[in-house]
């Protein structure tokens, strides 16, 4: 799938569930009082506290009883069932459209959301019905539960349409002089939409340091095709950029799955840069390829290019450690099958305590 056909889902789901807008808006409305009241209502089950902060808590728990009974009294009951019923079957008819046949997980988050808002919905008219004040408590734990999961998709969307505008390019380019295609895959065993977004502004990156650099203008990157389920991505760009990209990638990703293959060691940020600048041969890359580092000026050269390797060595890392196997071009990287789960494991360990893009 191209990340166009999951935004065209997203914008779908997203129209489909208008239809619920205020109920939703409601709820992230009283999600919004609960949150903001937490801390507060905490307050009581401490010891030692005074009769002040027990006073302000009970006024907490009545603002937000309050703002859950002003929406209880404009919820129609019937109306929302008949749109729930309504939004299920225009989703399970989605399912089964060919475009959408390999939306497998996203569709399961989906159905995550509908099936929130039913139990919501259902402990809604349980307090409708007894005033339990239990029932109210498990109530405004499912509202809360189901504000997060539509802010998440809510969230997803805004990230696939921006990622959109700012790099992917939906027409094939053909027969252009100084352009060059790269092809990439993470063969992971499911990819989430941050995780496609994040390595391909990674890529985007080390793009950027190269052409600063080499002092080349223009030629901004472009994605050409992008495929979830396992990230499938290939992008154009300057041809003398691509090449030197494509090299850096194969020679450090190398680096990194040898040395946990044979050593059962992570390559830190540090170690990474003093391969870029001592061992890769980088500079001969460039010279090969009629590339200039860093410019005229010797000084601005060092520093432009320290800078660049610091941020290059970050993002390569990045990308490493969330895939046990990769492929640039064509050529496949790979940590033995053996130990792919605990490098997955250690390398998110590490980008989490590491930083490694300073």
């Amino acid at each position: 799938m191209t990340s166009y056909e999951l935004f065209n889902l997203h914008k779908e789901v997203i129209t489909e569930l208008s239809e619920i807008e205020k109920y939703i808006s409601d709820i992230k409305v009283i999600a919004k009082t609960i949150s903001e009241s937490t801390d507060t209502l905490m307050q009581p089950l401490l010891k030692n506290l005074d009769q002040t902060a027990i006073d302000i808590a009970n006024l907490e728990r009545t603002k937000i009883i309050k703002s859950f009974n002003e929406f209880v009294n404009g919820f129609d009951m019937l109306h929302n069932h008949e749109i729930l019923v309504h939004l299920k079957q225009n989703i399970e008819n989605k399912k089964k459209l060919d475009r959408f046949k390999d939306f497998k997980e996203e569709f399961s988050e989906i159905d995550a959301i509908i099936k929130q808002i039913e139990v919501t919905t259902k402990k809604i008219y349980e307090y409708v019905k007894t005033k339990d004040a239990g029932i109210l408590v498990q109530v405004l734990k499912n509202i809360s539960e189901t504000s997060v999961l539509y802010d998440k998709l809510e969230t997803s969307f805004k990230q696939l349409e921006t990622f959109i505008e700012r790099l992917e390019y939906p027409h094939e380019i053909k027969d252009n002089e100084g352009y060059r295609e790269l092809q990439f895959h993470f063969y992971n065993y499911s990819t989430s939409y941050d995780f496609c977004i994040n390595n391909l502004l990674s890529v985007r990156s080390v793009y950027n340091e190269l052409k600063l650099i080499f002092n080349i203008e223009g030629y901004e990157l472009r994605v050409i095709k992008i495929e979830s389920g396992s990230l499938l991505g290939k992008i154009l760009g300057n041809e003398n950029i691509i090449e030197s990209l494509s090299y850096l990638l194969k020679k450090c990703i190398d680096l990194v799955f040898n040395k946990y293959t044979f050593e059962g060691q992570l390559v830190r940020k540090k170690e990474l840069m003093e391969f870029l600048e001592k061992s890769a041969e980088f500079p001969e890359k460039c010279k090969e390829l009629g590339l200039e580092l860093g410019g005229k000026d010797t000084q601005m050269a060092k520093e432009n290019i320290s800078k660049a390797y610091a941020i290059i060595s970050g993002e390569i890392l990045k990308m490493a450690t969330q895939s046990a196997k990769i492929s640039i071009d064509n050529e496949v990287f790979s940590i033995q099958e053996n130990k792919a789960d605990k490098y997955l494991e250690e390398g998110k360990k590490m980008i989490l305590t590491e930083n490694t893009t300073a």
